[in-house]
């Protein structure tokens, strides 16, 4: 009789709990986030994620230096040869398989698509405290579509995310630069005018608009010339100038530089683990590490082309950014170049060939001039 009766009571308490209201706490439903302006924040945090890809092997530095006749990145016997990939972007030989064409062109649209998520997840702009991370997003998008018309021309033109086409067409550059100062013109206005350097505001957005109108006679065939002129007093309205020390925005605490605009943070402590900021390493000698009291050797990689070193002239202070000449240890000691023979460690301008075999090493023992500010 007792089973029967907890038999029986069994059935009824499962009988009255088929129906259960269950009430997270640990999760918010995701047609009631975000649930105020906190969340709505967080939501356009990852959109900048992809920019801190850009200065190393996200491929953007590379592709803009090395290529120009500013730098390159000379072969020393085996070292830095890496199949190529830096000769092809100095010698202006490469094509969509050289890694940083492609990886360029990955993480501009990591970028786009991160902004379009984020637009689409923000509540609609109904009230006034909703417009300004609308168009902050915007805007960032706007940026990752310039650089991408900059680089690339004609490219897949992506402003939704939840009905985004699965195979874009590409567009032309022309449509895409109107559509982005489009953006920009009408998003300007709600965003703030503080002067952070991490987060889009209304300089940075004026920055855009110079930097489209500087390029829109190669985008659209068509100079702006006026429009970038009236758009650059804009920024230097809002208070900001040129350093008075060139090499002043450069260093590692620029947080209250003036001619700072729109940088990208980095943390010391795990950027470099994670790719990001290797370019200290990438410019300077396997001993700078002696100069700089680094607790590892550089890697002796990128070196300034000596024309380029050679427009400067001798008293002008961006001149001084450059390491030319005897190098010392942090305490004021020369430097012995531990792979040419006992020699002192010397950085020359001239860089006797692209690709330097064993020879021509022996000979001239450092071909190399840093442009790195540290």
């Amino acid at each position: 009789m007792k089973k029967l009766i907890s038999i029986g009571f069994i059935i009824l308490l499962l009988g009255s709990c088929t129906k259960l209201d269950e009430e997270l706490y640990s999760e918010i439903p995701e047609d009631q986030f975000p649930e105020n302006s906190t969340q709505a924040a967080a939501l356009t945090v990852p959109p900048y994620t992809p920019l801190t890809k850009l200065l190393d092997n996200g491929g953007w530095w590379f592709a803009q230096e090395v290529t120009s006749d500013e730098m390159t990145c000379p072969t020393r016997f085996t070292d830095w040869d890496d199949g190529g990939k830096w000769r092809v972007l100095h010698q202006h030989t490469w094509n969509n398989e050289t890694e940083a064409i492609n990886n360029m062109w990955s993480h501009y649209y990591d970028g786009a698509i991160l902004c379009n998520e984020a637009i689409f997840l923000l509540p609609p702009p109904t009230t006034p405290e909703a417009l300004p991370p609308l168009a902050k997003m915007k805007v960032l998008r706007s940026f990752y579509y310039y650089l991408l018309i900059d680089n690339y021309g004609d490219v897949p033109y992506v402003t939704s995310f939840a009905d985004a086409p699965a195979q874009p067409y590409k567009a032309k550059r022309e449509d895409i630069f109107d559509s982005l100062v489009k953006t920009i013109e009408e998003n300007i206005q709600y965003l703030p005018a503080s002067t952070s350097k991490y987060d889009v505001g209304k300089a940075m957005a004026f920055s855009l608009l110079a930097k489209l109108y500087l390029n829109a006679e190669v985008y659209t065939g068509t100079p702006q010339w006026a429009k970038a002129e009236a758009a650059c007093d804009s920024v230097i309205a809002m208070n900001y100038s040129l350093d008075a020390n060139p090499l002043a925005p450069f260093v590692t605490q620029n947080d209250n530089s003036a001619e700072n605009i729109f940088t990208i943070a980095f943390d010391e402590n795990d950027s470099d683990e994670r790719g990001e900021f290797n370019l200290h390493m990438r410019t300077l000698h396997y001993n700078s590490n002696l100069t700089f009291n680094m607790k590892v050797g550089p890697w002796n990689g990128f070196a300034v082309m000596e024309d380029h070193y050679n427009t400067y002239e001798d008293g002008d202070l961006r001149k001084e950014g450059f390491l030319v000449g005897q190098q010392y240890t942090y305490d004021g000691k020369e430097i012995i170049d531990d792979g040419a023979d006992g020699a002192n460690l010397i950085f020359d301008p001239y860089i006797p060939a692209l690709q330097m075999g064993a020879t021509i090493l022996l000979l001239k023992s450092e071909c190399q001039v840093s442009g790195s500010k540290i």
